[in-house]
């Protein structure tokens, strides 16, 4: 199957976590008179519209979930949704799904998208609290049916990020009750 080649690809996943890495380096630019990451202008240098586009929206969803201590989905639309008449309506439902498996889950998520023209399928990004969630093998680029399966990873992870700041927020308790 073609998910299978491009999942099993070491090229593909080191290009995916190369450009993951480069995005991280790249400075997100606000006006004061801006309040929302949507509104934050943005400097794309000498990046082409694609990348400029991929790395915008993986600020954004960084940002949100990092800001909100919640997860960010950041869809990446391969050419089986952006070859469809109604890409634009299965990308409501897709996200709206993934949305919705996290409020079961007592977790607010956002969802973000951008499009990967020339890429058979469609693949997905979680970012949670300041972190991006790793599937079994390490890969931070899963499939949709990974990331379906990895929500209960998520959350659960996320839970122990939250834990975890939380613990070190309140400090250690001190021996003499004081």
């Amino acid at each position: 199957m073609v998910a299978e080649k491009l999942r099993s690809n070491f090229a593909g996943r080191a290009f995916a976590a190369t450009l993951a890495g480069l995005t991280a380096a790249i400075p997100l630019a606000a006006s004061a008179e801006d309040t929302t990451p949507a509104a934050a202008s943005y400097d794309c240098g000498a990046m082409d519209a694609e990348l400029c586009e991929f790395s915008r929206q993986a600020n954004a969803a960084r940002q949100y979930a990092a800001e909100n201590q919640s997860v960010a989905v950041l869809f990446h639309i391969g050419d089986d949704v952006l070859t469809r008449d109604d890409s634009e309506v299965l990308m409501g439902r897709v996200e709206a799904h993934f949305e919705q498996q996290f409020a079961n889950l007592g977790i607010d998520a956002a969802t973000f998208t951008r499009t990967n023209a020339g890429t058979a399928a469609t693949g997905l990004t979680f970012h949670y609290g300041h972190l991006v969630f790793q599937g079994p093998e390490g890969q931070i680029n899963l499939n949709l049916q990974e990331g379906m399966d990895a929500i209960p990873q998520v959350a659960e992870q996320l839970g122990i990020l939250r834990q975890t700041q939380q613990a070190s927020l309140e400090g250690p308790a001190l021996a003499d009750g004081s």
